[in-house]
């Protein structure tokens, strides 16, 4: 699955269709799937959101890879948790649903199996996440 995934991930990456790149496309469609999406997204800076987002899909594929939790894991699911940004469960499920439609329309392989692969390398990590959301109490040092 992790070779599906990466030829997946190369054939998407810096592609652009009718202007847009993949996390473009990604954020336009994710932040249209519902209203408390959209209000999630009012203030924010989405130059700097893709960057992050960038980041975050890497954090969780060493997630995949390493079976650690990194620091910068950590960080990011204590500030997307109930006391902070408050990113529900919910709102994780739809996250990966957006995220593989846009897979589908980007990469041109696109396939149940691609589809699949992406599902299976980023699960792990998004249940680090949803974990997170009602625990303020986890150490990284624990996992590492």
């Amino acid at each position: 699955m992790e070779k599906v995934f990466k030829e997946s991930l190369a054939r998407i990456s810096g592609k652009k269709i009718d202007g847009q790149s993949f996390l473009d496309y990604f954020y336009s469609i994710f932040i249209d799937s519902s209203d408390t999406i959209k209000k999630k997204f009012e203030k924010t800076d989405l130059e700097l959101q893709t960057k992050m987002l960038r980041k975050s899909i890497s954090e969780l594929v060493h997630f995949y890879i390493s079976k650690k939790v990194s620091s910068d894991l950590y960080c990011i699911g204590q500030s997307h948790n109930r006391d902070n940004l408050n990113i529900t469960h919910e709102m994780y499920d739809l996250w990966l649903k957006k995220l593989t439609q846009a897979v589908a329309k980007f990469d041109e392989e696109f396939s149940p199996q691609v589809e699949l692969a992406w599902h299976i390398i980023l699960a792990p990590g998004i249940a680090f996440m949803k974990y997170s959301y009602d625990h303020e109490d986890i150490h990284v040092d624990e996992f590492g």
